[in-house]
């Protein structure tokens, strides 16, 4: 069923003051039986831990509940790989930066770039629940700044990438949907400062500004444009934005980013298109896929958790075929690449705006 590999990561506490490190990984078949010998590598500490427990974990009756039959669930714990403490907020505190990765028996990564971030530096107050599930659902303060940070490693690394260098201090960084601050807080607490939020959500963007002490991010207007020059930014990014918004809606905004990024800078932004639907969509083809691969682009209708207060309705949940993406957004940027189940479900699109 799925032909591109996924892999998601997450930090659970545990009752003895731990905290378990639970990748899941749902590939395609040519895996077969190696997928048994899957294990964890800290690439900081050099450790290797953990193993595929499958129906021995605790978490599998809670993960087979979302995910298609055929994917295994490697865990280990956090201890294992490094000491840690504990911040005022009862999060966990590393002395140094945490990178992992899913490795086969030969100690060879599974997958190119799936480096997953923990960062030790947290000078910024952590938002509340209520803020985080605004933007990311229920994945708790650990869970927040686990994706987060693992975001923003690999902003850096494909910016590298394809920039030629790393993102600089003296960039002008656009995180466009901002919300709480999930990727930019890493931007503040580091060397590149200059990045700026917007948003919809006044509620966040509030929060967001009054924890950092500065104006940092803004909030936009549901229609496009936004109070920036044009040709001002060397990076924009955006992450489950255009999984919100109408058909009309994605070509203003397509139109409003090639707007404001430099000439032959780029946009990484995500979708959610084939691998990603089959992985979160599974459970009901029948009424479905048929329809979402004939149209190209499927909308299944206003999603309530309060971001589009002044214009209710305004936030969906739509997905994206790879061809619709091909045909329709090429007429805005060049399409360098899509890579798919990048950050989660969904595929990240490396753009460029023409030179």
């Amino acid at each position: 069923m799925v032909k591109d590999l996924y892999i998601v990561m997450k930090l659970f506490g545990t009752s003895n003051n731990d905290y378990d490190v639970v990748a899941l990984v749902l590939g395609p078949d040519e895996m077969g039986s190696d997928a048994l010998g899957l294990r964890l590598r800290c690439n900081k500490t050099r450790e290797v831990r953990g193993r595929v427990v499958d129906e021995e974990s605790i978490y599998w009756n809670l993960m087979k509940r979302y995910f298609p039959p055929g994917f295994h669930i490697i865990q280990a714990r956090l201890s294992e790989f490094t000491e840690f403490s504990r911040d005022a907020e009862g999060s966990p505190w590393t002395a140094n930066d945490l990178l992992f990765e899913v490795i086969d028996e030969f100690g060879n990564p599974i997958a190119n770039d799936q480096i997953f971030a923990f960062y030790s530096q947290r000078s910024l107050p952590t938002p509340t629940r209520d803020h985080i599930i605004r933007v990311a659902g229920n994945i708790g303060i650990e869970g927040f700044l686990f994706t987060g940070a693992t975001w923003h490693y690999r902003l850096n690394l494909l910016a590298k990438r394809y920039r030629g260098h790393d993102i600089l201090a003296s960039d002008n960084i656009l995180d466009w949907g901002v919300g709480c601050g999930r990727i930019a807080r890493h931007f503040l607490e580091g060397r590149s400062r200059n990045v700026v939020g917007a948003d919809i959500d006044a509620f966040n963007v509030k929060w967001l500004n009054e924890s950092v002490g500065r104006d940092v991010a803004m909030r936009i207007d549901f229609d496009p444009p936004m109070p920036f020059p044009a040709d001002h930014f060397d990076i924009i990014y955006g992450h489950s934005v255009f999984t919100h918004l109408t058909y009309e809606d994605q070509f203003k905004w397509l139109a409003e980013l090639r707007r404001l990024l430099k000439p032959g800078e780029f946009a990484f932004l995500t979708v959610c298109t084939e691998p990603g639907v089959l992985i979160t969509r599974f459970f009901d083809f029948a009424g479905f896929w048929d329809k979402f691969i004939s149209d190209g682009f499927y909308d299944l209708g206003p999603v309530s958790i309060g971001v589009d207060e002044g214009r209710e309705g305004y936030y969906r949940l739509v997905f994206h075929t790879q061809k619709f993406i091909n045909e329709n957004w090429a007429k805005y940027f060049i399409i360098r690449r899509a890579l798919p189940c990048y950050i989660e479900h969904q595929t990240l699109l490396i753009l460029q705006k023409p030179g």
